[in-house]
């Protein structure tokens, strides 16, 4: 089926031997525009969109049911509305239902060589020049609950590793963290690796405020192990190099209630 405006802007759909509808455009500026007859349009099987995507306004998908189809997006996405979202979801769980997601990704990797495998990749890119904040991935978590519950930020990162490697070197990482800068040229520029705030307001009772916990996890085997709570690695290649600088408070090494600027809870061997 050939359906066109004119010799140079025209639209080809053909049908394949499985049903599946492929649409080809042609012209000096091709698009797709979809426009349902009532309130909703639903979609059945998947999607994909092989060339650019363009939205207007607001692609909305009020019981996320859609992020479940076997839909893919390759090419680039562009947004005409400059304050809108490609996926905005609205999911709402009132019961004791199971697990309720805004977002549901799940990736297999069956292949025998080897490549990245990304859930998520997320990639932006400012390229006018004006004051800009740009967010990679941002992730919000507000509860008003009064039963004691627990939250787990933005993002709740589980990683597995269970192959056995009989040979070479096995790295396992629950979170990298790459921050570089290249573009100072007579003013100054701070980078941070990881930037942690705890903020803790208690009217009554108990509240402990920590940047970061670093625990104990479990280690077994019948190899050799060995287990560092917090490693870091020399310093070099800047004018100055410092391993670690606490602007303040007291330190406590053994003991969780340091009375002085350090605390040690044990014999000290100090060595030159």
């Amino acid at each position: 089926l050939r359906l066109g405006y004119d010799t140079s802007n025209y639209e080809t759909t053909t049908v394949g031997a499985t049903g599946g509808i492929t649409r080809a455009l042609t012209g000096t500026n091709p698009g797709f525009a979809f426009t349902p007859g009532g309130t909703s349009a639903t979609l059945g099987g998947g999607l994909t969109l092989s060339g650019n995507a363009a939205s207007a306004n607001i692609v909305s998908v009020p019981d996320a049911s859609l992020l479940y189809v076997n839909s893919t997006i390759t090419s680039s996405v562009n947004f005409v509305n400059t304050a809108g979202a490609f996926f905005n979801t609205t999911v709402s769980n009132s019961g004791t239902s199971p697990p309720v997601y805004g977002a549901y990704f799940q990736m297999t990797d069956n292949t025998t060589t080897g490549n990245f495998a990304r859930g998520l990749n997320v990639q932006v890119n400012a390229t006018a020049n004006a004051a800009k904040t740009l967010v990679g991935i941002r992730g919000g978590v507000a509860a008003v609950s009064t039963t004691a519950n627990t939250i787990r930020g933005g993002l709740d990162f589980q990683v597995s590793n269970t192959g056995v490697v009989t040979t070479g070197t096995q790295t396992t990482r629950g979170v990298l963290v790459t921050a570089t800068s290249t573009g100072v040229d007579g003013g100054t520029a701070n980078v941070i690796g990881l930037d942690v705030q705890a903020d803790g307001v208690v009217t009554s009772g108990t509240i402990d405020a920590n940047g970061i916990i670093i625990r104990n996890g479990t280690s077994s085997g019948v190899g050799t192990s060995t287990k560092t709570g917090l490693y870091v690695e020399a310093m070099t290649g800047a004018d100055t190099n410092y391993a670690a600088i606490f602007a303040g408070g007291n330190v406590g090494i053994g003991t969780t209630t340091p009375g002085s600027t350090l605390t040690v809870g044990g014999p000290v061997n100090l060595k030159n």
